[in-house]
């Protein structure tokens, strides 16, 4: 993007683009003179945070980016390193709050209202959307209701995925995250367990109407009682979870990217619709929360 405004001589690229509060003008090339100085400004803002430590960068492995630094901030590069290797500035818990209200508030008007979304219906029965939060139970596209169609007699719990500050479509193959999260669980309110017999660390399958997934059970604390939890991100069924042969050389299989589960596989059709899968009914992508479903031990 900033080749191409600068190849169309935009204004706000190349050399003299970004203006200080001091006056001075700063170039814009590259993605570091932008993403860099963004770090810089954090670090400075309203009483700037300490230097960073030469302790401190060998122990967030920023020795790469040393040059850098002082190349963009300057004399203000330690303290930019500081936030960096940190992932951001913070302050305690009793300042960020006054009373029981956030000190740092927003102070302007925040529009819930989506004029796009209040205007449009759905492209198969023409219903209107609705332009502010509105709560719909799961329901098929027709507006049958999942629950009146797999009652809980037969599947008592409902399954739904989540994604967590580690494991994400992104970083699932990192070898270095995989210290921190190797795999993946089926995640159930300590007291559901015990009322259905099941234990931390049980083998448990949870089926539904269309899929079945096997894993590792784990206590968690402040689920729903009826709900089953699974973090989003492994039980890979590929990119690199089986191996592979390119050009007769053989890319051997991870097991770390089949670990865990995969709530996809869980996923239900839509029986109001030919060979469909469950959908959102407003965005159309397949829908993985609210997925009646039970729990057996292995």
């Amino acid at each position: 993007m900033i080749e191409l405004g600068k190849k169309l001589n935009l204004p706000g690229f190349g050399e003299n683009a970004i203006i200080g509060n001091n006056g001075k003008k700063y170039p814009l090339n590259r993605p570091q003179d932008f993403y860099i100085r963004a770090f810089e400004n954090i670090a400075l803002d309203k009483g700037a945070v300490p230097d960073i430590t030469d302790e401190e960068i060998k122990l967030s492995s920023l020795e790469p980016y040393i040059n850098t630094l002082k190349n963009i901030c300057e004399d203000n590069w330690r303290k930019t390193a500081y936030v960096m290797a940190r992932g951001g500035r913070f302050e305690s818990k009793e300042s960020g709050y006054i009373k029981d209200k956030l000190s740092h508030k927003y102070e302007k008007m925040i529009n819930i209202y989506n004029q796009t979304v209040g205007v449009s219906r759905h492209a198969l029965t023409g219903e209107s959307f609705s332009g502010v939060p509105k709560f719909y139970q799961a329901r098929l596209n027709n507006g049958d209701l999942l629950k009146d169609i797999y009652p809980k007699s037969k599947f008592p719990m409902l399954a739904f995925s989540y994604k967590s500050n580690v494991l994400s479509q992104c970083d699932a193959s990192s070898s270095k995250l995989q210290n921190i999260r190797f795999t993946t669980y089926i995640d159930i309110n300590p007291k559901t367990a015990k009322n259905r017999g099941l234990n931390h660390g049980d083998m448990v399958k949870l089926s539904s109407q269309d899929g079945v997934v096997k894993g590792m059970l784990r206590y968690r604390n402040g689920l729903y009682p009826e709900c089953i939890g699974i973090e989003h991100g492994l039980g890979r069924d590929a990119q690199g979870a089986v191996s592979i042969t390119i050009n007769d050389k053989i890319f051997s299989a991870k097991v770390a990217r089949k670990s865990g589960v995969n709530i996809n596989k869980l996923g239900l059709l839509d029986t109001s619709r030919k060979l469909s899968t469950l959908c959102d009914f407003v965005i159309g992508s397949n829908a993985r929360q609210a997925i009646p479903i039970e729990i057996t031990k292995v």
